[in-house]
């Protein structure tokens, strides 16, 4: 007799096709993805994608939508984006477990959470959105959020899913008394696209993600200020913060050296060939829980220059870029060292090194081992 899969009802601000929220995206695309032979999917998620307000052409909404044999998507329509229908979804489908992406979401995580009377188990991926970093920024709805799940009483039994040590430590700070599963992400593509060549003038970084205090633009455009050497820095990624974003243009016009642009939002699909042009990817974000850009630039071959508030440390010693801490000197200084290694030889050491880190690091049967441990 055939075994009849668990399924894993999930709630999702944005999905795909959207693409525009980035990682939490990625995460739950490439989860379901690697988890179908084991799992039945149910996603419940908005018919438009981030800052987007046109619904998704020739989708249905506000119906069950089959998409393969593992995998069934609800786009609830802005009309019907009420409470009730979360309840109505809730009632009327059965599922084994329930998945949250996020600590701030009415909608798809505290809407869920209460209406979740059947004692499901839940289980929450924070997102990296309970890092220090992040709840620094618009604190006080943020506070506002956690104070209702906690009087909520529904965050008694669920567990949260976190992808890195340091993030657990950042759930373990605010929810102390809730199981905590450390499993990390599932990355999006393993393939590799052959290397190009880079002319070593003028250096040429990419940053890839939205345009928001938590990811650092200001001080990855602070940092290029006194280079003595000519540098181009392409942010590519939506802009998540309007008055934020026009700080970073306007410390952008006044450095002459750099050459600063912002390429809007990328296509998953064209992300591997994009990084392809540049010598180096600069993230100094204030906290990632998993950071799928930088994976995928790894994976492409393109090293890194990053915060040391991500999971990829020891990347020096690894000869696959710099995990340094958030202070403009180090980061400048090591910049730096760059225009001599690109000159050199050792670039395209580092390079096959940067592919080689991150694959020893990625252990696709193990992770699905994990995550059958988390739905069990």
């Amino acid at each position: 007799m055939k075994s009849i899969k668990p399924t894993i009802l999930i709630f999702i601000d944005w999905f795909e096709p959207g693409f525009r929220a980035g990682g939490p995206i990625r995460s739950v695309a490439n989860m379901v993805s690697f988890l179908s032979s084991q799992y039945n999917f149910k996603l419940v998620t908005r018919d438009t994608d981030y800052t987007e307000t046109i619904p998704y052409p020739n989708i249905e909404t506000d119906v069950w939508l089959r998409i393969n044999s593992s995998t069934e998507i609800y786009y609830i329509s802005a009309s019907n984006l009420k409470l009730r229908t979360i309840e109505k979804i809730l009632s009327n489908t059965q599922r084994d477990f329930v998945y949250l992406n996020s600590m701030y979401s009415v909608y798809f995580s505290l809407a869920p959470l209460w209406f979740n009377k059947n004692n499901t188990k839940v289980v929450l991926a924070p997102r990296g959105m309970l890092s220090p970093g992040s709840l620094r920024v618009k604190s006080f709805k943020k506070k506002l959020f956690l104070k209702l799940f906690k009087l909520s009483g529904r965050l008694k039994k669920v567990i949260f899913q976190v992808t890195s040590t340091s993030e657990l430590s950042d759930v373990q700070s605010v929810f102390s008394k809730n199981e905590i599963f450390n499993a990390s992400n599932f990355p999006s593509n393993i393939t590799e696209a052959p290397v190009k060549n880079i002319t070593p003038i003028p250096l040429k970084l990419i940053n890839i993600g939205r345009i928001s205090p938590e990811k650092n633009n200001l001080f990855a455009i602070e940092i290029l200020k006194d280079l003595n050497f000519p540098v181009v820095l392409d942010f590519y990624g939506p802009i998540n913060d309007r008055e934020y974003y026009e700080k970073c243009v306007e410390l952008s016009q006044s450095i002459s050296n750099v050459k600063i642009n912002f390429r809007g939002v990328i296509r998953p699909n064209q992300i591997a060939q994009t990084l392809k042009d540049y010598h180096f990817f600069l993230s100094p974000s204030t906290g990632e829980n998993y950071g799928h850009s930088i994976v995928e630039s790894l994976l492409n071959s393109t090293p890194v220059i990053i915060s040391d508030k991500t999971p990829w440390k020891d990347l020096k010693i690894a000869n696959s870029g710099f995990d340094l801490p958030l202070e403009t000197q180090i980061f400048k200084e090591t910049l730096m060292t760059i225009p001599e290694l690109i000159k050199s030889e050792k670039i395209n050491k580092m390079r096959n090194d940067s592919r080689k880190y991150i694959l020893k690091k990625i252990n696709i049967p193990g992770l699905v081992e994990q995550y059958c441990k988390l739905f069990s």
